[in-house]
């Protein structure tokens, strides 16, 4: 098996939830549904990037628009799950877009690998998600090892982080050697993988009738 191949396995493990999250749409509530958009979305948006790739080697356009509306997504999922403060999402989203506009159409363009915005919504991503983990940690009466909304932090903290560590070196040029970012590449798609298989075991321990409230 070749390393692309291994590879392209890692980065389409978003299958598996994405497939779980269908089998089992009647369990996935209100306060989920962001999460459910962000699987099938991430998705699409790889088999986009993948013919996309084959055809003619450049897939810029789609992933820098995708980054914003991942970014939305997971922000109105927070936005849910922690119930108040809803202002602070809002400006948030605001200020993401100013970003996003800046790095896409003012320092670069669409067709570029653009990475001022990548950093800074994965690390605000990160800040929110740790955010409700240590509230769980604190509060939460059900075990930490079942709990979906847990399980589905750590495994965004988990890529999140790897993302905006790689993306830093993308934009504060070192002098790295191509091999140093095939590295790096390949150890965010391992995360990615694991992250997935978080994601996965956190829809298998949604409860048939849950409604979601943090109990703070």
């Amino acid at each position: 098996m070749t390393l692309h191949t291994v590879l392209l396995i890692f980065n389409f493990s978003i299958t598996i939830p994405a497939l779980l999250l269908i089998f089992r749409i009647s369990s996935v509530k209100g306060c989920y549904w962001p999460f459910a958009i962000f699987i099938w979305a991430g998705l699409l948006n790889d088999v986009l990037s993948y013919l996309l790739i084959l055809k003619n080697n450049n897939n810029m356009v789609n992933s820098n628009l995708f980054t914003l509306v991942e970014y939305t997504i997971l922000l109105f999922q927070f936005a849910i799950w922690k119930g108040r403060q809803v202002w602070l999402y809002l400006f948030m989203g605001i200020l993401g877009f100013a970003v996003w506009l800046v790095d896409n159409m003012i320092m670069n363009t669409l067709n570029d690998n653009n990475s001022v915005f990548r950093l800074f919504y994965s690390l605000v991503i990160v800040l929110f998600s740790m955010d409700i983990f240590n509230k769980l940690v604190v509060y939460a009466r059900a075990p930490l090892g079942k709990n979906s909304s847990f399980l589905i932090c750590i495994g965004i903290i988990l890529f999140f982080s790897s993302k905006a560590f790689l993306e830093a070196f993308n934009i504060f040029q070192v002098g790295l050697s191509d091999l140093f970012f095939i590295r790096l590449f390949l150890i965010l798609s391992v995360i990615n993988l694991l992250s997935n298989l978080l994601y996965a075991y956190a829809i298998l321990c949604i409860p048939k009738k849950q409604e979601f409230t943090l109990p703070y």
